[in-house]
Parts: C-alpha cells; sequence; structure tokens
C-alpha cells in the first residue's frame, strides 16, 4: 500500500489543519481518533510539516537545580574542574606538610630563621604561577620551598644576593642535603634568579 492509501486526503488536510493551529501530535492523534502519536509525527515530517510536526520538548529542571551534565556543552560522565586551592588550604597544607617532614627528620623545631628575601622570591614564584610549599620549619639542611608546575617539582635554597658571600654560603646540613637528593634543587637568590628559572622550565 502507498502512503495516500494509508493517509486519506480528508485525514492529511485535517493534519495539516491542526498542526496549524498548534496542536501536539497526541492531541492530533486523539482527534483522528485511528492514529498514534508517532504515525502522526512520520506523516508531518514526510509531507515537511516542520516545525510543529514534532512537538517533542525536553523537561529542564527549574532553575538553580540543574545538575552539570544537563548542559548541553558537557558530556555526562564529564566532572566539574576542581577549583584551585584557597590561600587558607595552601597554607594549611604547608602546615601539614612541615609537621611530617619534621617528624620525619626528628626534628622539633618550630621555626627556622630565613633571609630576608624569602618572601620576595616566593611571591615572585607564584606570580609567574608556580605553586609553592614553604619548607622553612624542617631544618635539617632541607631547603627553603618547595616549587611545582606541569608536573615538575622542585626544591629550592633560598640565599640572598646582597649579603656577604659568607653568609651565603651553605651549612654543612645543607650541602649533605645537597650531595644525597637525588631530585631537582636549585639555589636563588634574586627575583631575576627565579625568572631565568621560569624561563627554562616553561618552554
Amino acid at each position: 500500500m502507498n502512503d495516500l492509501t494509508l493517509w486519506p486526503k480528508e485525514e492529511v488536510k485535517l493534519l495539516t489543519q491542526l498542526l496549524a493551529e498548534g496542536k501536539s501530535a497526541s492531541e492530533i492523534a486523539r482527534t483522528l481518533g485511528n492514529r498514534i502519536r508517532n504515525a502522526v509525527i512520520g506523516k508531518a515530517h514526510r509531507l515537511d510539516l516542520a516545525p510543529r510536526a514534532t512537538p517533542i520538548r525536553r523537561k529542564c529542571p527549574p532553575a538553580g537545580k540543574r545538575h552539570y551534565s544537563d548542559l548541553p556543552f558537557l558530556p555526562k560522565e564529564a566532572k566539574p574542574i576542581p577549583a584551585a586551592p584557597s590561600v587558607m588550604a595552601s597554607k594549611m597544607l604547608d602546615e601539614r606538610i612541615n609537621a611530617i617532614l619534621r617528624k620525619g627528620f626528628g626534628n622539633e623545631v618550630k621555626g627556622q630563621k630565613v633571609d630576608t628575601n624569602h618572601k620576595e622570591i616566593v611571591n615572585a614564584f607564584r606570580r609567574l604561577g608556580w605553586y609553592v610549599i614553604n619548607l622553612s620549619g624542617v631544618g635539617k639542611g632541607v631547603p627553603d620551598i618547595l616549587v611545582s608546575k606541569v608536573r615538575f617539582t622542585c626544591l629550592v635554597e633560598i640565599k640572598n644576593w646582597i649579603a656577604p658571600k659568607a653568609d651565603r654560603k651553605l651549612t654543612p646540613q645543607q650541602e649533605e642535603f645537597h650531595r644525597e637528593y637525588p631530585g631537582s634543587l636549585i639555589i636563588v637568590e634574586s627575583v631575576q634568579d627565579v625568572i631565568e628559572f621560569n624561563k627554562k622550565h616553561s618552554r
């Protein structure tokens, strides 16, 4: 049977009229009496009677209650990107790491004398996008800070370039740590050293 046999002219005319009135496929099917909703949608498509031919509406959750998986630009398996750690969270992490390292090295000292340019060097690293953990309270020759960026991590010993040469020397404990540590470790004395280091490891 052809399509005209399945759909008499009277039904096609009524279908066209009801669609023009804005009726849904379900409403049209009930009016026709002998058609199901899918048949109405299919016939409307074949007659090129869009856009009302397929009155299928997606139900959206109320405003403010949508889940990220409902958003059209994210696949359902996507997960929200974790927010960057806050300053407070960073400080808490520093304290936890310092406590662990002090315990590991058997050092109960709560604080350690740092060079006068310590804060300046730390701020320079952070402005250049490096994640910085303060290790100055660990002692036992452990460098002042740990910096990390794009899966590269390095320990940094801070010295002040304006201090006398004798004051910029490594202590015996620092020398021992530098000899035995197998990872990346550098000494910086100025912000310029930080900039050069960043250029080398940001290529």
